[in-house]
């Protein structure tokens, strides 16, 4: 059995992506977001039948036509640290009238341990000294915003805490990941200060597949931290951290400025998600 959709199928996403839709008075087209994005999705991840984008896109894909989201995009460039590298890429990116929503999806992926004593963290979000060619203080790597000196406390303290958890075979929380999507959320709101008067959110939404633990200890010990650092981290901003699995998103509906169902139609394209991963662990599902 191939790892890969068909042909036909390709077709019809290729239709669906190509698409446009306008936001902001500006036509925006899905395949310019993945294009531009870090992961070279369209090369051949996109297409995998266990595909975390395609996931997002079929699950999220039909907000950009939504009348009271004023912005929609996947693959978000954040701000990356002044002193360079890569910049952090949200799955997805929703502004209402009120709400500014970022998104970490996941379907099937099994999450990296490494961390910051592991080689995860560059030096540059946490290095009290000075870095890079250009020699740049922490304060400065940080694009001047005070929140460096706690991002810096935060990774340290949860560096020690990754020490006490056990390791689960089956983990998806990715806590690299979503340090980086804080820095990058916390220096986008500083760099456009007038989001501020808006409620910011960071959702991870993972698919729950068989054997996970929901949440698992390590998401509840990055949930913990957060809450000790959050207003320090985040100033001024009304904002919300949560995980949550997709099944509760589908079944539950979401909080945008109004309650949102997720229609039969968009129901269906999950469909053949819940079917290729049914009975599978994540463990399972690397092997497919």
């Amino acid at each position: 059995m191939s790892k890969y959709i068909d042909d036909k199928q390709k077709f019809e996403y290729f239709q669906r992506l190509i698409e446009p839709y306008t936001k902001k008075n500006v036509k925006r087209f899905f395949i310019d977001q993945y294009l531009n994005g870090d992961g070279n999705e369209l090369k051949s991840k996109f297409w995998s039948k266990k595909s975390s984008s395609r996931f997002a896109f079929d699950l999220y894909s039909w907000l950009a036509k939504d009348p009271n989201v004023l912005d929609f995009q996947f693959e978000f460039k954040l701000p990356g640290m002044a002193s360079g590298g890569k910049t952090p890429n949200m799955d997805v990116f929703i502004e209402t009238e009120n709400k500014l929503i970022f998104i970490e999806s996941k379907f099937s992926e099994l999450a990296d341990w490494k961390y910051m004593s592991d080689g995860g963290l560059s030096e540059a979000y946490w290095l009290n000294a000075p870095y890079g060619s250009k020699q740049m203080s922490l304060v400065e790597r940080y694009h001047d915003c005070e929140c460096a000196t706690h991002f810096r406390d935060f990774i340290i303290e949860f560096d020690a805490k990754m020490k006490t958890v056990t390791r689960d075979g089956n983990e998806w929380f990715y806590a690299k990941q979503e340090t980086c999507h804080l820095i990058g959320i916390a220096l986008y709101l500083h760099l456009n200060p007038s989001l501020k008067s808006k409620k910011v959110c960071l959702y991870n939404i993972v698919w729950n597949l068989k054997g996970d633990k929901f949440p698992s200890d390590l998401s509840k010990a990055f949930d913990g931290l957060l809450d000790k650092y959050q207003q320090k981290l985040f100033a001024g901003v009304n904002f919300e951290y949560k995980t949550f699995s997709a099944q509760s998103l589908l079944a539950d509906g979401m909080e945008l400025d109004v309650k949102v169902g997720f229609s039969d139609e968009v129901r269906n394209l999950i469909d053949p998600f819940e079917k290729y991963s049914e009975n599978c662990t994540r463990s399972d599902m690397k092997k497919k």
